[in-house]
């Protein structure tokens, strides 16, 4: 087969398209897969947008194909490959010579086959159906937490506790052991220690920063630790929840990266602002350990690999609750 069927971004356009492209050929350090599962994720809305990166014009490509988180079935190695061989079912870490694999690389699992690298080659946990095999977004979270420092001892907010960042987020942290809340237009589905009903307050108004306050003292305290992964929308209200000498930690901006907030909250309180971007490999490799034991449990949502258009609408307009997985 010369050619195969791929979800791609055109140059100058906004919107996905399923048309037949070569099928890519491979290094000698590189292994060919077979796509079996992508998983929806916020990228795919930064990529068509072209913001804060159009990829497209920075690598100078007619297109690319996304894809990041997922896995799929080996089908051809390079002669210097040693640990992988065809057949294997693997999953991605999602990282490729320093660059976010499926963004800003090309030949990510929106196509019929992608191309990684052998240490981005880990063995599909056994019990998973290809559609909860999305690791990544417990790495994410979890180096998020470790670049804080957390301790048991910490209260975590989490934003967006409906999504696919802050469900894993909540899961992870009560599995570590920690004490955590959520603001979510999703409440009933909340698995969090204490929840707030984001369409009941009104972020703008100071009455709704103190209900929140005074339900938090008297539940387990002020939030320690938020994981703001929202930004625009949310960060300036973020540091008046976090109790004194706190941590924000922020991995995206679904909201917009271009943030304002009240810097008096943050150098009077002696509060931080901390970055942090997917993960390291040992924090990867910890996460999957912990689901490969059963320990997180990841459930998706399958959809169609050509359903990505109707699906990526509701991600875009923020419809989508918990994860959501395409696939092939």
């Amino acid at each position: 087969m010369k050619n195969m069927k791929a979800w791609v971004l055109k140059r100058n356009s906004s919107k996905y398209e399923l048309i037949e492209v070569p099928k890519p050929t491979i290094k000698d350090d590189e292994v060919l897969i077979k796509s079996k599962v992508c998983m929806m994720s916020y990228n795919l809305v930064w990529a068509a947008s072209g913001h804060p990166v159009d990829m497209n014009t920075l690598y100078n490509r007619d297109y690319t194909i996304f894809g990041t988180d997922g896995g799929g079935v080996v089908e051809k190695v390079g002669k210097n490959i040693s640990n992988v061989k065809v057949g294997d079912e693997i999953v991605v870490y999602s990282m490729m010579n320093n660059k976010v694999f499926g963004y800003e690389t090309t030949n990510g699992l929106l196509g019929e086959y992608a191309v990684v690298k052998e240490d981005m080659c880990y063995s599909k946990p056994k019990h998973l159906d290809w559609k909860d095999c999305c690791v990544g977004y417990y790495a994410t979270n979890y180096q998020a937490l470790k670049n804080c420092n957390y301790t048991k001892d910490d209260v975590v907010l989490v934003w967006g506790g409906s999504g696919s960042c802050g469900t894993t987020a909540i899961e992870l942290c009560k599995e570590l052991g920690l004490s955590v809340y959520t603001i979510t237009s999703d409440i009933l589905n909340s698995k969090a220690d204490l929840s707030f009903d984001r369409t009941k307050f009104d972020l703008n108004q100071k009455s709704s920063l103190i209900m929140m306050r005074k339900s938090m003292k008297s539940s387990k305290g002020l939030p320690t630790i938020i994981i703001d992964y929202l930004g625009q929308d949310t960060l300036d209200y973020s540091l008046k929840l976090l109790d004194k000498k706190g941590k924000i930690v922020i991995y995206g901006a679904h909201t917009g990266y271009d943030v304002s907030f009240d810097s008096r909250y943050l150098w009077l309180d002696e509060k931080k602002i901390i970055g942090s971007h997917f993960s390291n490999v040992s924090n990867y490799e910890k996460v999957l350990s912990m689901v490969n034991d059963k320990v997180l449990e990841p459930n998706s949502t399958q959809h169609n690999i050509t359903e990505l258009k109707s699906v990526y609408q509701d991600l875009q307009q923020d419809k989508l609750k918990g994860r959501h997985s395409l696939v092939w």
